[in-house]
Order: structure tokens, then sequence, then C-alpha cells
């Protein structure tokens, strides 16, 4: 583990850009189902991010303490401070101060104490305790918030599972279980197209099955170019988040989503209107060219003529899902992402109330933002640039 310490300027203001637009309207109250009322936020009491970020990572520079491969997430630690964590090259935790400066740095590539793999999820395990799960070590690792290790827990595969089928930990619950399954779908008929399920479970953090939740649905599975099965381009698959001890999940076949307990019951739900997008060939297009950007090395020609070949021959959805992700705020409010297209310059955030699920209104955010955390009253996300360059940057969020 390492922790160093530096100063440095603060960061520039950034003016002319208009981060948050509150798009809700109307006065309306409790749930709002498909067809039904707006949201509950009037005119003049919905949110709305501050124009100018009160950080911006970007603007100290190309030092290794800014420079970001891949990052996999930002959380609000306090009022005061951001935790970074990087995927890989290096995969560790990097704290600053809302100044900018770096108040602690735990981590970095490898397979010893407080070392990772590849850090998978980040979530708060209570108090001042964070939890990182690393899928590529099979072990989660207890940092607290400065960026202290606390302990280690591996992930003991069953021994009664086939080689090729291995237990996976997604998510922590708030009474310190986690939801998980092993990696195998549960058949849906001879040639198993149509939606196809997992089998949930509650777990403890070692992959000791606690409970069995239930099957969920994971994702819709069509007849491939040669006849196998596959996934549709931009077709429906599960989103899914904890909610205190719950689950939230859904499909996006509409804009509803599931509030489910550990037994696996529907408890409840929330929803508002929505009109499907259809799928259309400059969707299609622009998703491609994405993808042929990022093909690089010895070999990508041959993965430059297997994503074009995929493009004109795999089968596409009609229609985009209507919400991509879930996020839960430290109110405990559900914040819905429309599903973002390919080429859209903005993405839109329904946030639901967590007593009652009713629908309070939306927020517009930049396509290059992706929101990540939202507590204290501040607003975290990953911003990646037309370069593909990504930093972080953190808003007030403001009423």
């Amino acid at each position: 583990m390492t922790k160093r310490n530096a100063r440095v300027p603060a960061p520039r203001n950034l003016t002319g850009f208009l981060v948050a637009v509150v798009a809700a309207c109307g006065g309306g109250e409790g749930r709002s189902e498909a067809g039904g009322a707006a949201g509950a936020w009037g005119e003049d009491d919905g949110w709305a991010l501050s124009v100018e970020p009160v950080l911006d990572l970007g603007e100290f520079g190309s030092g290794p303490e800014y420079a970001f491969t891949s990052i996999r997430t930002a959380l609000v630690l306090d009022a005061a401070r951001v935790m970074v964590a990087g995927t890989f090259s290096p995969a560790e935790l990097r704290a600053y101060r809302l100044d900018g400066s770096v108040d602690w740095i735990t981590g970095g590539d490898g397979e010893g104490p407080g070392e990772f793999g590849a850090i998978s999820w980040v979530a708060r395990a209570g108090g001042d305790t964070l939890v990182v799960h690393d899928s590529r070590l099979g072990r989660s690792t207890f940092v607290d918030h400065q960026g202290t290790v606390l302990g280690i827990v591996r992930l003991t595969q069953a021994s009664n599972l086939e080689q090729q089928v291995r237990r996976q930990l997604l998510a922590r619950f708030s009474d310190g279980s986690y939801i998980g399954f092993d990696n195998q779908w549960i058949q849906q008929g001879e040639r198993d197209f149509g939606r196809s399920e997992v089998l949930a479970f509650r777990l403890g953090l070692d992959g000791t099955i606690l409970d069995t939740i239930g099957p969920l649905a994971w994702g819709d599975h069509v007849p491939g170019p040669d006849g196998r099965r596959t996934q549709e381009i931009l077709g429906k698959r599960a989103v899914y988040a904890p909610f205190g001890d719950r689950l939230l999940h859904g499909m996006g076949d509409d804009f509803t989503v599931q509030v489910y307990d550990f037994t696996g019951g529907v408890v409840d739900s929330m929803a508002r209107p929505h009109a499907p997008r259809p799928v259309t060939d400059a969707m299609l297009e622009t998703l491609k060219q994405q993808e042929l950007e990022r093909v690089q090395g010895p070999e990508s020609e041959a993965w430059r003529a297997s994503v074009e070949r995929r493009y004109r021959d795999d089968p596409r959805a009609q229609t985009l899902p209507a919400y991509q992700r879930f996020l839960v705020d430290g109110e405990g409010n559900v914040w819905v992402q429309a599903f973002q297209a390919p080429g859209d310059a903005t993405v839109e955030w329904s946030v639901f109330d967590p007593d009652g699920g009713g629908f309070l209104g939306t927020l517009e955010l930049p396509a290059a933002f992706r929101l990540t955390d939202v507590a204290h009253g501040l607003v975290a996300g990953v911003w990646t640039d037309d370069l593909d360059v990504q930093t972080v940057r953190v808003y007030r969020l403001e009423s």
C-alpha cells in the first residue's frame, strides 16, 4: 500500500457550460405509471447541477496521480473528498480533496495484500469502510476512508460446480450480503432462444449461499447468421442494483423498474411513461465506428473485419431498451438512466422517491459525463473527451 500527498493549485473556473437541466414538470403525486401524471417536482423545487464543477481532475496536468487508463467508478467519501477507482494499469484507489490535492493512494497491480488484479466494483460497506471486489483474483478487500487495508476475503468456488462455471459477486446489499450467481443460463428450450434467466443468490462475501432469490431475466437470445444463439445488437439486457436490502431489476421493455425482496418476490415497482425509440441505421453506423476506433494491436485487421461482419450480418434490435443503469443516491432516491443511443449528445436520468417509488422528475446530463455517485450534496462522475481520455469531475447538486 502506498500513501502520498501532493499540493497543487486550485482548478481554474470553467465557464459557459450548463451541466444539467431540470426537465420535470407539473405537480403530480405518488407513482407515475405509464400514461400517468408527470413528476412531482414543480418548476421551482427540482434539482440541477452547478454550472461549473467544484473539482475537475483533468485540470491538473499529466502527472501519474492525475492520469487514468480505465476508471471503474468515482465515489463521494464525504463533503470534501472523492475516491477514484481504476480498473487496471494501475488497479488502485485514489482519494482527492476538492482543491485537487491527493489525500491518499492505495493499491496497485499485483496479487499481494492491498493489490488488485482488476477492480470490478466498489461499494460502501457501512461507516467509513469500502469493499473493493476483484473478479480476476476472486477476492474482496476492505479499505477505510483513509486508504488503510482492513482485511481480505477470498471468494470460495463451490466444489460441485463444473470447471467452466464460476460463482460471481455482483453488488452489495445494505445488510452486508451480496447478490451473485453462477455464470450459466437457465435453459429455455432445446435451442435456448428467447429470454434467458440466471438463478440469483444472496451470498456471503466468501460465496456461501445464504438464500436463493430466484430466477431473474438476464438477456434476450435470437438465432445468429449461423443458427447459433446470439444477442441482438442494441438488444435488451438485465439492469440491476441493490436498493437497501432489496433489489432493483428490469429488462427495459418499458420504463418499469421492479423491486424484489430476498425471496425473489416483487414487492414494489417504479414507472413512468415511455415511448420506444426505434433502432436506426445511423445509430448502428455510429456504434460500429466507435468500435472500429478502439481496435488496435497486431491483429487489428482481423478484428476490424470481425466488427464489419458483425454489423453487416448479425441481428439487430427493432427498438432500444428503455433504460441502461440504476443508481441509488445517499438519500435513497433511485436514479434511472434512459438508454443512451449511439450519437446522443445528452442523457436523461429519471429520479424516483425511495418511499413508494413516486416519480420526482428528470435531470439531463452531457453524454460525455458518466454519473457514478450522488452523496453529501455532490455529484461525481467520469468525463470522457473526444480523444477517449478519461478524468473525474464533481459538481454540486443544487435545488
